[in-house]
């Protein structure tokens, strides 16, 4: 953002950066000094710094909605179908879980399936050391951030108004 379009007060529409190839991985290379690429990264670092802190505040000024959600979420057991309950306790909901398996670059979104085929949920996002699994895979390192699909149900059925088609989808 700041290097290929200057968008930042310190570099404003100066773009710093050149692609090489942008259909085989985007290479880029900085056409600046290294001077220039040190204050690059203060930019960069003060801009995830506001916005960290944005968000943080956020969450600050409005603790009190999100606890009374939770709560509300809690009372009404609002979880329908996709719910689950274990023992006497109330119905829960899991959002997302991780694993071990491969994921390349582009994949946000793709099936997630269990060992007998079941589709179980979308895979999210990997983490830093899955980058490398683009051209080899360590076991222990690759991990996959996936959402679970009963949430993904869930929030289809409740706030997009897709109760028909999800009456349509068997699930086991």
């Amino acid at each position: 953002m700041v290097t290929r379009y200057g968008m930042s007060s310190e570099f404003d529409m100066i773009a710093l950066e050149t692609v090489t190839n942008q259909y085989l991985g985007g290479d880029t290379s900085l056409a600046c000094s290294s001077e220039t690429a040190a204050r690059v990264d203060e930019e960069v670092n003060s801009i995830i710094r506001t916005a960290h802190e944005k968000a943080q505040q956020i969450l600050r000024d409005n603790i009190t909605k999100l606890h009374e959600l939770a709560k509300f979420l809690l009372e009404k057991d609002n979880w329908g179908r996709w719910g689950f309950r274990v023992g006497k306790r109330r119905h829960g909901m899991i959002v997302d879980f991780m694993t071990d398996n491969d994921i390349a670059g582009g994949n946000s979104g793709s099936p997630v399936l269990n060992a007998d085929g079941d589709l179980i949920g979308l895979a999210f996002d990997g983490n830093l050391e899955s980058l490398a699994s683009d051209t080899s895979y360590t076991e222990g390192y690759n991990k996959c951030i996936n959402t679970d699909i009963r949430f993904v149900m869930w929030v289809l059925e409740k706030y997009a108004g897709m109760k028909r088609i999800i009456k349509e989808i068997e699930f086991s």
